[in-house]
């Protein structure tokens, strides 16, 4: 076999058609995904896929078809095998490479995922050529992507870019580019994967991984929201690839032409059409079916609305040939989250382009509360002050320092002005939103954060409430019952205190936070008349979201029961739908859930690729709810460490059984999943109740435990705490004290755990450390 040649194993349509056979809303396309699905099965022998499918009757059970394909699968292994022994005998290192690819590429084929990978790994061992062991790679990434695995995409492609890197050739080097910029598009980064597709444009010969119209058809789309309209013009329409194939495909051609030709009823047209024939039906763009639709329209109003300081609704209506409700309610949608820039005039049916006054070349200084000032350091002058236009000031804000000439030079600015409730220094560079008169008729809510020291106050100007500090690493969110400001300032804003704030405007003003940190409210107080319903507040929220927001961690209030109205399952719920809109869910790699694992459990299948840390407590009962609870964490595939609180001992509230919570305890650890190496478990013990602590010590079973955990085989550190919890104390105490219960709770435990014990893998963290 030559090794140019790259053959298209696992067959990624077939997984196309499953995609559709898994969808209901796509019934009228499951006749012709089922013949295809089973013909391309039984052509490549698949007997461990046809298991998968049939398990979840994609595909009727056949048991003669099975047994036919597993007695096919078992022959050819067979020979395989006898090959491999043949070349261990009497050949080189080369032919025994060789025939390990061999194996490998038919595991691959049929579609068993386990031994396939495990076979494409000890072939990329054996093999030399550089080459070679790219195409090895390249195949690990097409079977994540046959079973939609992003923990083997993630991992082999930045293993393929190391290896090209090191050498690849050009025609490895642009399929490469295809598999990243597919990649991207199916985790929402359209932007820099549409232009690896345009990049890979004409070049293409990745079709191993989907075929060249296909290729197209993704590269029109994805460009077409990302482009501007010269380089749509320039980069897609005038491509001569392009222009090769959309014959083929009139819809894209419709859809990419009137929407530089402004013909937006045409285009309208084209994007419904596209929605229900290409996005709904594909694997890769289907979770982003409404965000694409959404944004494309956006672009669409963006562009009618640039051309003119003023229209009418009703002509505006015609223009996208739909009725005057419909424009006014997307246009209503779209000026609320902050993703158009104009006002609507229902009285006299006008729709006003509302562009940010700017006012060019007005220098503001501070003294008279109408101004500002920046100062910054340098090594003659401690605090030389520079005076910067209100423009500079305002590009700050939305664009971040990298734009402007303070990107290098400054080391420490302040902002100072008198009407600051608050000031703030950073070591680089950091803006507040402040109650300055200049500002607050722009109304802005954005700020652009690369670095920021301290913590500060956000006048009460803004719809956002709810704010109490900031920083580089948290951000931290307290009802109206925690005022942000003094007292004596809130007179000031009393006009803005009942307007509320919606979560996608935090969101939106928080593009580069890496915590989310959510204490003891409600984050979202909806403005009367404004949404219908949950749902539509959660979709206007998405909107706001750019591809590009990230959120490493997610923490819940650790005692919620201190805060009888925290927590309440439609937050959180609508706080992750709102994260699982976007990327922000593929990058969190902390989660402190506390309390609240029932209302998430099923969001952590969707960070199981990238999920480091997991703390959850799971409460003060263990009743039957623990099993699905506990069958989350089984989905954290990249999980590091995993610590449980377990709440025991305490007076004021019913407490669990101690057979109980041994068994939440032994569910918890045979669920951990195998990457797992640090398992922790806190006991938090009412204040100073000993007795009943040692109730639960002395009657849990250890030994149990200690046996579970040693048949881990990854798991090289356990760790059991014990604490105490002040809150949950009684007004009688127990004799004795924190350092005498926390030895004997050590020697205990140590007695009855003899295997971690005797391979020294545990460690206790007791009340005396001594």
């Amino acid at each position: 076999m030559s090794e140019d040649i790259v053959l298209p194993y696992p067959n990624l349509e077939l997984a196309q058609y499953y995609f559709i056979l898994s969808s209901p809303s796509l019934s009228h396309l499951h006749e012709n995904a089922r013949t295809e699905l089973l013909k391309g099965i039984q052509a490549d022998q698949m007997a461990p896929y046809y298991r998968i499918v049939t398990s979840t009757s994609a595909l009727p059970s056949d048991a003669a078809l099975l047994e036919t394909m597993e007695k096919a699968n078992a022959e050819e292994l067979e020979k395989f095998a006898e090959r491999l022994a043949e070349a261990e005998k009497t050949e080189g290192e080369s032919d025994i490479a060789d025939a390990l690819r061999a194996r490998a590429s038919y595991l691959t084929r049929i579609g068993d995922k386990e031994k396939a990978v495990e076979a494409q790994k000890v072939a990329l061992e054996k093999t030399s050529g550089l080459g070679q062991r790219i195409d090895i790679v390249l195949t690990l990434i097409r079977i994540g992507l046959f079973f939609n695995d992003q923990d083997i995409i993630a991992e082999n492609l930045a293993k393929a870019e190391s290896l090209v890197d090191e050498g690849g050739d050009w025609d490895r080097r642009n399929r490469l580019k295809v598999y990243r910029g597919l990649h991207l598009l199916s985790i929402r980064q359209f932007k820099t994967g549409a232009e690896l597709l345009l990049d890979a444009l004409s070049t293409f010969t990745a079709t191993e991984l989907l075929s060249y119209n296909d290729f197209v058809a993704l590269t029109t789309i994805a460009n077409a929201l990302v482009l501007k309209r010269v380089d749509l013009k320039k980069k897609l329409i005038g491509a001569p690839e392009v222009n090769q194939v959309l014959p083929e495909m009139p819809l894209l051609a419709d859809l990419i032409h009137n929407l530089y030709e402004i013909k937006y009823d045409k285009f309208f047209i084209a994007l419904a059409t596209l929605e229900q024939t290409f996005l709904l039906p594909s694997r890769i763009l289907a979770p982003h079916t409404r965000y694409y639709v959404r944004e494309m329209r956006i672009i669409a109003y963006s562009q009618i609305l640039e051309s003119y300081r003023s229209l009418t609704l009703d002509s505006l209506a015609r223009s996208f040939g739909v009725s005057i409700e419909f424009v006014d309610n997307e246009l209503s949608r779209f000026i609320a989250s902050g993703r158009l820039h104009c006002t609507i005039d229902k009285v006299h049916g006008i729709v006003e382009t509302n562009r940010p006054a700017l006012k060019n070349a007005q220098t503001l200084c501070g003294g008279s509360g109408s101004g500002f000032k920046l100062t910054k350091p340098d090594s003659e002058h401690p605090c030389p002050r520079q005076e910067v236009t209100i423009e500079a000031f305002i590009q700050l804000l939305f664009d971040g320092p990298a734009c402007t000439s303070f990107a290098y030079l400054v080391k420490k600015l302040t902002l100072q002005s008198d009407n600051l409730l608050y000031a703030l220094s950073t070591d680089e560079i950091g803006i507040i939103v402040a109650s300055l008169p200049a500002l607050e008729e722009l109304r802005l809510h954005r700020l652009s954060l690369q670095s920021f020291v301290g913590s500060v106050g956000l006048p009460l100007w803004s719809p956002l409430r709810n704010l109490k500090y900031l920083g580089l690493d948290r951000i931290s969110v307290k009802g109206a019952d925690s005022p942000v400001v003094p007292t004596s300032s809130m007179s000031q804003h009393s006009d803005t205190l009942s307007s509320g704030g919606t979560l996608a405007e935090l969101l939106r003003l928080f593009l580069s936070i890496d915590v989310f940190d959510i204490v003891d409210t409600r984050l979202v107080d909806d403005w009367p008349g404004r949404y219908s319903n949950r749902r539509d507040r959660a979709e206007d929220a998405m909107s706001t979201i750019p591809s590009w927001f990230r959120i490493r961690e997610v923490r819940t209030n650790p005692n919620p029961e201190s805060h009888k109205s925290s927590g309440s399952p439609s937050t959180h719920e609508e706080i992750l739908a709102l994260l699982t809109a976007s990327p922000a869910l593929n990058d969190i790699h902390v989660l402190d859930i506390s309390d609240h694992l029932r209302i998430y459990r099923r969001f952590i299948p969707l960070m199981g690729s990238t999920l480091r840390i997991l703390h959850l407590t799971l409460g003060r009962t263990c009743k039957e709810g623990w099993k699905k609870d506990i069958e989350a964490v089984s989905f954290c595939k990249s999980l590091d460490m995993l610590r449980v609180t377990i709440l025991i001992g305490t007076r004021k509230a019913e407490s669990a059984r101690p057979l109980d919570i041994t068994l939440g305890i032994l569910g918890v650890i045979w669920s951990i999943p195998r990457c797992l190496q640090q398992f922790e478990v806190i006991f938090r013990y009412a204040h100073r109740c000993y007795d009943s602590a040692r109730y639960y010590t002395d009657r849990l079973d250890w030994t149990a435990v200690d046996s579970l955990l040693i048949s881990k085989v990854n798991l090289t550190r356990v760790v059991l705490n014990v604490e105490e919890e002040k809150d949950l104390g009684d007004a009688s105490k127990d004799s004795g004290s924190d350092a005498q219960f926390g030895r004997e709770f050590c020697k205990s435990v140590k007695m009855r755990m003899p295997g971690l014990v005797a391979k020294e893998m545990i460690t206790f963290v007791p009340l005396d450390p001594q």
